[in-house]
């Protein structure tokens, strides 16, 4: 069983074939890669997206931009602990753009209202109940769909 430590201060992923354990902040639960739903909700992947790329950065004090989210899939978490998104987003780093992949925790303790809500323009003036839990770049072959 393979463990990774994508940022610090976390609980690693166990990644064992099709099951996923993630520790989310004490409960841990079991994500079975089939049962990923594709999420085709623009609004809420963009604004995914770009709270991955700034928790990213404020996490690693690294300089990313971000550009797009591609694709997308989510995937209802059992006992009410919330819905995990996994994204995949293009951001630049020194003008050079990569593709990254980003796992996002939202909340069901304060479930945000996708339709009302526009992409705004400063991310950090938000209290969004999401956790970034895993964020790593993407081997150059994969490239994003058209």
């Amino acid at each position: 069983m393979a463990q990774v430590q994508p940022c610090r201060n976390m609980a690693p992923l166990k990644l064992d074939g099709a099951n996923t354990q993630i520790d989310l902040g004490g409960n841990i639960t079991t994500v079975q890669s089939q049962k990923w739903i594709p999420n085709h909700n623009v609004i809420q992947l963009q604004i995914l997206g770009a709270y991955s790329v700034m928790e990213h950065n404020v996490r690693t004090r690294s300089s990313l931009e971000f550009v797009n989210t591609y694709e997308g899939w989510y995937q209802r978490l059992l006992g009410k602990l919330g819905i995990l998104h996994k994204i995949h987003l293009v951001a630049t780093d020194n003008g050079v753009p990569g593709t990254y992949e980003a796992w996002v925790w939202e909340k069901y303790d304060c479930p945000l209202d996708w339709k009302k809500m526009n992409l705004p323009s400063d991310l950090t003036q938000m209290k969004l109940p999401l956790v970034l839990l895993y964020f790593i770049p993407l081997s150059p072959e994969i490239e994003p769909r058209a």
